[in-house]
Parts: C-alpha cells; structure tokens; sequence
C-alpha cells in the first residue's frame, strides 16, 4: 500500500491558520518615558479646579495605571505625593516647572475636561459616554510644551454595545458603568501618547489620535 504524506496537507492548514491572524502594527508614543520621571496633574474641569474635581482625579489614576502597564520603564510619581506638597494650592499659578521640579519629575501632564456627557443627546433615554479633553506634556527641565494634541480639544466616547456612536439603553446599563467606561477610554487613549502599543490594524485605525505637536525632542 503507498503512504501517502501527511506533511502538505497539515502545512496547508496551519498556513491557512497563518493567515487568518490579524496582523499587528506598533503605535509608537509621542513622547518617551523610558526611565524617565512622570508626573499626571488630577485634570480639572468647567466647575473644580485640581483635585477638586472626582472625574479629574479619576482619569488622571487611570492615566497612571495605563502608563506603569505599558512603560514599566518609567516612573510615576504618587498623587499623594502631589497632594501632600501642594494640596489646597492654585496649581497652575506656581508652574509646571517649579511643581514638577520640586517632586523630581521629568514630565508633566496637565489636562482639562471641558465637558463631560453620559447620555446620547439624540435619544435621552439612551447612555452614551462623551467626554472632550485638552491636555498637554511639558518638560521640566525647560518648562516647554512637548506635546501639545491638535486640535486642542479631543473627544473620546463610550458605550457599553462598542459602538462610540451608538447610545445603550438605561436598562441594558447604568450612568456608573458608563461613565467608568468612558474614563478609561480616554486614558487609554491618552497612554497611547505615552506608551508603545502592539495592536492590530483595525485598532491602530480606530485609536488613531489626531496629530501631536512636538515642540522639543
């Protein structure tokens, strides 16, 4: 009886195999923070200043868990930190270099949420998370802006079918979940500044964030 070769046939499935892997491309960060110092300011909003503001302080907590997962190089430092040093003061009115500096930073970002929606103005009784951010990185060592997203003001949104266009249901969700989930899209996508990402195509296209202007290296 002839043999017959089993080598092609189980070749041919696992090119077959090969094949149907989506193929992975490599978001590279805006700004580098292989051991370097990070410092993420509590964002503020329309009616808090930092730290003031809940929303605020739990982006800027998701913006540090994203960057310590996907730049392990890095090192963030503590909100506490932060909030021991100059809690109760206007922030923005010492400089990002002095407050920076005075906590060992190499960076810092400081953001603003200027508004932040978790129901679909089309359809009220539909949840859609929309939150619209302006955010930049500055330099310690300079106090220069090295990242600065065009155009300033950038919206991410959330819903709990996957669809950032399409509203859920208030009975097939709630506000909480909804607006938990939009906060950590825009800190994932705020990481994507930030951090290497390996992500397939179609997610590289959907996370596509609008150009960053560097203004130092």
């Amino acid at each position: 009886m002839r043999r017959v070769p089993v080598l092609a046939p189980v070749l041919l499935v696992l090119l077959g195999c090969t094949a149907l892997i989506p193929a992975h491309v490599t978001i590279e960060p805006k700004v580098n923070l292989a051991k370097k110092t990070l410092l993420v300011v509590p964002f503020s909003d329309s009616q808090h200043a930092y730290f003031d503001s809940r929303d605020g302080t739990d982006l800027a907590q998701l913006v540090i868990r994203e960057v310590r997962q996907g730049a392990p190089k890095a090192k963030v430092v503590e909100l506490d930190e932060l909030r021991r040093l100059y809690g109760g003061q206007d922030l923005g009115s010492l400089g990002w270099q002095t407050v920076g500096e005075a906590l060992g930073a190499d960076y810092v970002l400081v953001g603003r949420i200027n508004s932040f929606a978790l129901r679909d103005p089309r359809a009220p009784n539909f949840l859609l998370g929309n939150i619209v951010l302006e955010l930049k990185v500055v330099s310690v060592a300079d106090g220069s802006v090295v990242l600065s997203p065009l155009p300033s003001e950038t919206t991410y949104r959330w819903s709990e079918s996957g669809d950032a266009d399409i509203g859920t249901p208030e009975f097939d969700t709630t506000p909480d979940r909804v607006r938990q989930g939009t906060l950590e899209e825009a800190a994932q996508r705020i990481g994507d500044y930030l951090c290497p990402r390996e992500v397939t195509q179609a997610e590289a296209s959907r996370r596509k964030h609008p150009g960053g202007q560097m203004l130092a290296p």
